[in-house]
């Protein structure tokens, strides 16, 4: 193990180094289960189905979610979404028409999880007032 001290102006700083810490993770406690904030299902949105060589796939948009700002969980319920789909999530602002625009909030979506039958995301949307919150949900079957 290597120590060093540094004296700098009062403060002591002790920097330190082990086979441990020099590029080797550390398991942190797990994640806590969460309890989804908002739940929506296939029978509310509108699918598309398309068909590309050897994969198939359907798309919805669903824009029934509530303004929301900051970071939100949400779940989205569908048939068509199986432990092996590729789901893909984009989200963006919505004016009252229901027309999507690049707005000055940012939208982001994180932590995307697939299992039977939904999927549960998070979105960051980086806004202090809540702001309509369109989806678009891609399923892709190999």
């Amino acid at each position: 193990m290597f120590r060093s001290s540094l004296l700098l102006s009062g403060l002591t700083l002790a920097l330190s180094t082990s086979p441990a810490s020099a590029g080797e993770p550390t398991a942190g406690p797990p994640s806590p289960a969460r309890i989804p904030e908002f739940e929506a299902s296939y029978l509310d949105a509108v699918p598309r189905e398309f068909s590309l060589a050897a994969v198939s796939g359907v798309a919805t948009r669903y824009e029934g979610w509530p303004s929301v700002s900051g970071t939100v969980n949400f779940t989205f319920y569908w048939p068509a979404i199986r432990r092996g789909s590729h789901v893909f999530i984009s989200a963006s602002e919505v004016n009252n028409a229901g027309g999507r625009f690049l707005g000055l909030a940012t939208f982001a979506v994180q932590n995307v999880a697939v299992m039977d039958g939904r999927v549960e995301f998070r979105v960051f949307i980086g806004w202090d007032a809540p702001l309509r919150i369109s989806t678009d949900i891609l399923v892709i079957d190999p």
